[in-house]
Formats: C-alpha cells, sequence, structure tokens
C-alpha cells in the first residue's frame, strides 16, 4: 500500500511540473509575442503629436493631408506616408519593464513624457502612445498608453516634430511647366524648348542663366510661415506656368526673405540665396556675355 502511494505521489508530482512548464511556456510567448505598433488594416486619418509645449495635428481633409491649425495647408505628404510605414514595420516584443513607478523615469507617463502621439481613424483614437528617453542609440523608450508596459523601440524623438511648421509642404508654392515669366524690365516666353527674350533686337539670352532662373521657381522651398510686411514689395514676378497666372510677391523684412503666391493669402520666408537669384534677375545678366 506504501509503495503505491508512493508511485502515486511521484506520479502526481510530475504531473504538477509538467502543468508549471507548459503554463510558463504559454506565458513567456504570451509576452514576448512580436506585435506591430500600427497594424496593417490601420488607415490613419489623423496624427496628433505633443511634446508638453507644442503640438502639431495633421488630417486628412478630401483625401489629402494638411494642417488644420495651419488654415488648412498642404502636409508633407511623403514625410507622413513615410512614418506611418515607419510605425507599421515597428514592433514590441520583450518588456524593459512593466511597473507603473517606472513611466515618469523612462518619460512615457501622462504627466512627464517626450511625445505623446495619438493616430486617428474614423473619428476616434486607434492607436496611442507615449515616446520617451533613448536607452541606446537609435531607440527610444515607448509605452502604449492603456499598458504598463515600456519597451525599447527603433523609433526617434525628432522623427515626431511636435511644431505644425514641421510638416508643411514645403514646396507649396513651386510651380512647374513655366512658359511665361515677366521681371522688372524682362519678358520671357517659351516655344517648344526655347526661350525667347521680347523686343531682343540684337540681345541674345544665356541658356544657362534662363534655366537658373527658371528652376528657382521650380526648385523653390518655404521655410515656414512669416508675417506679411507693410508697404510695396520691392519686386514682383508674373509668371504663366501650364494654364494659371500667378504673381509673386517680395519683401526684404529685417533679416527675413518674404515670398507670397497670387493664389495664397499667406506670406513665407525662403532662403536668402533663392531670395537673392530672384530678385537680382535683370534684362542684362540675363543675356549671353561678349566673348573677351
Amino acid at each position: 500500500m506504501k509503495k503505491a502511494l508512493f508511485w502515486l505521489g511521484i506520479l502526481l508530482g510530475l504531473q504538477i511540473v509538467i502543468a508549471l512548464t507548459l503554463y510558463a511556456s504559454n506565458q513567456s510567448q504570451d509576452q514576448t509575442e512580436s506585435r506591430p505598433l500600427l497594424s496593417a488594416g490601420t488607415l490613419p486619418e489623423r496624427l496628433v503629436i505633443d511634446d508638453g509645449k507644442h503640438r502639431a495635428d495633421v488630417a486628412k481633409v478630401n483625401g489629402e493631408w494638411r494642417l488644420p491649425d495651419l488654415d488648412n495647408l498642404p502636409a508633407n505628404t511623403s514625410k507622413i506616408e513615410g512614418l506611418l510605414s515607419k510605425l507599421k514595420q515597428t514592433k514590441t516584443r520583450w518588456p524593459q519593464t512593466t511597473t507603473a513607478s517606472s513611466h515618469k523615469r523612462f518619460e512615457v507617463a501622462p504627466e512627464q513624457f517626450q511625445r505623446h502621439v495619438s493616430l486617428w481613424q474614423d473619428g476616434s483614437k486607434s492607436v496611442e502612445f507615449y515616446l520617451g528617453t533613448s536607452p541606446g542609440y537609435r531607440q527610444t523608450h515607448l509605452r502604449r498608453a492603456d499598458e504598463t508596459a515600456v519597451y525599447s523601440v527603433p523609433l526617434q524623438n525628432y522623427d515626431f516634430p511636435s511644431q505644425n511648421e514641421d510638416w508643411l509642404d514645403k514646396r507649396l508654392i513651386a510651380v512647374s511647366a513655366i512658359t511665361e515669366l515677366n521681371g522688372p524690365d524682362y519678358h520671357l516666353r517659351k516655344t517648344d524648348s526655347d526661350w525667347h527674350l521680347a523686343d531682343a533686337g540684337e540681345d541674345e539670352l544665356d541658356p544657362d542663366r534662363v534655366q537658373a532662373l527658371i528652376r528657382s521657381l521650380e526648385n523653390l522651398r518655404v521655410q515656414g510661415i512669416a508675417d506679411k510686411p507693410e508697404g510695396d514689395a520691392e519686386l514682383v514676378l508674373s509668371v504663366r506656368a501650364g494654364n494659371s497666372d500667378y504673381e509673386f510677391r517680395f519683401w526684404k523684412n529685417g533679416d527675413d526673405h518674404v515670398i507670397q503666391r497670387s493664389d495664397r493669402a499667406q506670406t513665407f520666408t525662403v532662403s536668402k540665396y533663392d531670395y537673392e537669384l530672384l530678385i537680382e534677375a535683370t534684362r542684362e545678366n540675363l543675356l549671353r556675355k561678349p566673348e573677351a
């Protein structure tokens, strides 16, 4: 009898060990299962990024990414789509910690964070997380808003600018397919692939100088939004591009170089280089120089 009880005890012990092993294995698998930060089926229509002082808000309007807080100006679509693609590729696996007391230390707490990011779909939040300190090169601590676990992920806070102007489409006043350009003392018109100067007489255009001028309008990048300066513009350029006509107005406002395109109410700062290249173009310096 004692011998039977002994073997029964051994068998029961083995069953308990096996059960505990299976349970621990399942728990470990659940805790380390790779989870994408943004699932493939998620189609965000709004992105909000807060750093505690500034807040960027980017939203889709009629299928286009816009900046609601900046008069619905166009946002940089490739930058937004690139970030969303990166989020879909980012997965969490091993948590660095699961204690709520660590959230402030890693700066992923609601009252202390470096970035608070939320993505919206169908009018409600679909994804929300905090980004905090960096545990190593190109790594950042992340916590989902509805979890206590903190992970290390291959994201960086500078990938999540928190000011609206950082998301602005910097090409929003550039023009392409230019066929006419009127400056202070010149009128350029394109026929087929060649540019011609009105009332040229014996003067001959320098093709390289003309192309440089045209490219400066085609590649024009704004740096930010500016207050419209008082007084008359220093220069007005009239441009025909495609089937549209535009006027560009130029002001020097202190250290700022400001441009406005006629179809937009806002004025924008541009680089000194772009500004001077456009404003210093005259009939004389667009002509081919006689050989010495």
